[in-house]
């Protein structure tokens, strides 16, 4: 009797360490989905915005070139563009500073939580096809409950 109570707390014990090492492999896959999330958002905002900086850059070459055609002269032209940048430039910088860093501040929590959140829960298509679909079903209920005049 006594071996088997002692084979029986042995198979407990072993239960329970194959129990916490699939727990830890769980949070394991999903820290690691998660990873792969909010890096590829990231990814994917930075090659927007590495497109966003060319193509203001090209427009900025085209407007000093057509600036420079208006005064004549192509440095001229790019000399104004550089001082209406510096100008707007000091502008915000001097205004709005601390608003522009709390939203930036703001949007960064949000895309981190939105990433994060999109690992761990349904897409939010799958999400809205669920709540029609449920509202339908619940519409036709209330249709079925209805007596007939």
């Amino acid at each position: 009797m006594l071996n088997t109570s002692k084979e029986q707390l042995r198979l407990i014990v072993a239960d329970l360490q194959a129990y916490i090492e699939k727990k830890i492999e769980l949070k394991s896959l999903e820290f690691q989905e998660k990873g792969a999330v909010v890096a590829a958002a990231a990814i994917s905002n930075l090659l927007g915005i590495i497109l966003l900086v060319v193509g203001l850059f090209f427009l900025l070459v085209t407007a000093g070139l057509g600036l420079g055609e208006l005064f004549g002269s192509t440095t001229l032209g790019f000399l104004m563009l550089s001082l209406l940048l510096i100008i707007v430039g000091s502008y915000i910088y001097a205004t709005k500073r601390n608003a522009l860093k709390k939203k930036l501040e703001r949007q960064i929590s949000s895309f981190l939580d939105d990433a994060l959140a999109g690992a761990t829960s349904e897409m939010p298509g799958d999400k809205q096809e669920a709540g029609q679909q449920e509202r339908s079903e619940s519409s036709s209920r209330q249709h079925e409950q209805k007596p007939q005049l």
